[in-house]
């Protein structure tokens, strides 16, 4: 197995961590949780015409890169390290991996507009089937909808005669309600969305794509919290170094330097399994080496992310420092398309059948 990222990786990564310190600085995170209502799309459209990273799990017949997870990895990584807002992770990630199993114009049509920036897409129902359709259409409620205000089409999994399908459905349709909530993240903005006998397209059976798609999914979402772990150690290091008392550094004393060194250790261990897991290929192996990458940083960043805060001292507490950002961007992919008691149980029925 690979551990080291090949040049053009290590060039995607520089690129991705240049625009998110020129173009997208840690404050709008902080800005849009006060702020949440505004919808701006002009970042996510830059990062798709300036970055062309919104295709990147796209065929290139579409427009897109044909790039590999390994690949959407390392932009993940960054964005987590930078706290970029976005639907990277919905529209650049969910949708490809989910759209990818179903042919027809529909697809087609979303997989070209997802990888020219033109088209946002937010997926709801995922964890479980909370829509229903009917001879009237479509009908339900979701409650946290990841990125669903920006969205022009809502990808949703219905209960239907025949099982259980991927929908499309237009977000602007007569019927859908989408109601912003306060975010607990700025990078993870939801939405409550209820949708009222609406128009709908059945694309297909939504196991078979989302068997595939999930593992892929743990991925990404796995590598956006190795990003902002890193960053939390970079953060509380810097100030370990900086902050003096008793006339030294306070990165010398013990009851700072262990946390720091135990926080590094969780980080390369996280860093290891996320890369395992971009390396298994698709199916039962990468959906486990997901979830325990995903397990892992559930906790291993959750809990970097308060000592940063009470490392920090009383600073560390104050709206105007990085840590609560960092501390509710953990909290925030925890709960990511998957709960951690779901992923728990999953985990433990594959390695203790």
């Amino acid at each position: 197995m690979n551990m080291v990222l090949s040049d053009e990786q290590r060039t995607l990564q520089e690129v991705c961590r240049d625009f998110a310190e020129k173009h997208a600085p840690r404050d709008q995170a902080r800005v849009a949780l006060t702020d949440y209502r505004n919808t701006d799309r002009k970042l996510w459209s830059r990062i798709a015409t300036e970055l062309g990273i919104a295709g990147l799990l796209i065929d290139e017949e579409f427009g897109g890169s044909s790039a590999t997870i390994a690949d959407v990895a390392v932009v993940m990584t960054e964005f987590g390290r930078g706290l970029v807002t976005g639907p990277m992770l919905s529209t650049g990630v969910v949708a490809p991996l989910l759209l990818r199993h179903y042919p027809g114009d529909v697809a087609t049509r979303l997989l070209t507009g997802i990888a020219a920036g033109d088209v946002v897409v937010a997926v709801a129902g995922l964890d479980a089937p909370n829509f229903d359709a009917s001879e009237g259409g479509v009908s339900g409620t979701d409650g946290s909808v990841l990125h669903a205000t920006t969205a022009d089409t809502l990808l949703i999994r219905v209960s239907d005669e025949l099982g259980e399908g991927l929908y499309e459905v237009d977000a602007t349709a007569e019927g859908v309600a989408i109601e912003i909530q306060e975010p607990l993240s700025a990078t993870h903005p939801v939405a409550v969305v209820t949708l009222d006998g609406v128009a709908a397209t059945r694309l297909g059976d939504i196991e078979p794509a989302l068997r595939e798609a999930q593992p892929e999914i743990d991925v990404a979402v796995a590598a956006e919290q190795a990003g902002g772990l890193a960053a939390c150690i970079d953060l509380v290091a810097s100030y370990a170094r900086e902050r003096f008392a008793f006339g030294m550094p306070i990165g010398t004393f013990q009851g700072v330097k262990h946390p720091i060194a135990e926080m590094t250790a969780d980080a390369e261990l996280g860093d290891a399994l996320v890369r395992w897991a971009t390396q298994t290929g698709r199916g039962q192996l990468m959906g486990t080496a997901g979830m325990v990458a995903r397990r892992h940083l559930d906790s291993s960043y959750a809990s970097a992310a308060r000592r940063v805060i009470q490392l920090h001292g009383g600073i560390g507490f104050t709206w105007e420092h990085d840590a609560h950002l960092f501390y509710r961007h953990a909290l925030a992919c925890t709960h990511a398309f998957g709960s951690a008691a779901q992923r728990d149980a999953e985990l433990t029925s594959r390695l203790l059948p």
